[in-house]
């Protein structure tokens, strides 16, 4: 039996599988080809792999697609997965990174450069998050 630690990452990418395999799909229905011809089942392994890369590639994919009227009328819309994404795992994420960057800064124990690389990359993610939630498009 695998670990329980194996185990979360499977299911929840495996979630992110079946939402791209039925965005595709649902594409694919409406416009009468799947997102720059993938097959669904390609989406899924995509979305499996990463929400982020599938969502990105998802709404890069449909942006000039012919039903861009149905899809601004769609349930599922990439952009608004990737602004609460943006804000679910940013503030968190961003949060920790910052946070781990100054007490490594005041124990002294990796560095500066790994201190200031953590607050660096934790105040822009920060920042980041902070910009999805602000940002009124995704809506």
């Amino acid at each position: 039996m695998p670990p329980v630690g194996l185990l979360v990452p499977l299911c929840v990418g495996l979630v992110f599988g079946v939402v791209g395999y039925v965005a595709a799909n649902n594409h694919a229905r409406r416009a009468g080809q799947s997102p720059w011809g993938w097959p669904p089942l390609l989406w899924a392994v995509v979305w499996f792999g990463s929400l982020f890369v599938g969502a990105v590639l998802m709404a890069i994919a449909t942006r000039g697609s012919p039903d861009a009227a149905v899809q601004a009328t769609a349930t599922f819309r990439p952009s608004w997965v990737l602004r609460t994404g943006t804000i679910l795992v940013g503030f968190p994420l961003g949060a920790l990174l910052t946070i781990g960057g100054f007490a490594s800064l005041l124990t002294g124990e990796n560095g500066v450069g790994t201190s200031a690389i953590l607050l660096l990359v934790g105040t822009a993610i920060l920042a980041a998050a902070i910009l999805a939630m602000m940002s009124k498009k995704g809506r």
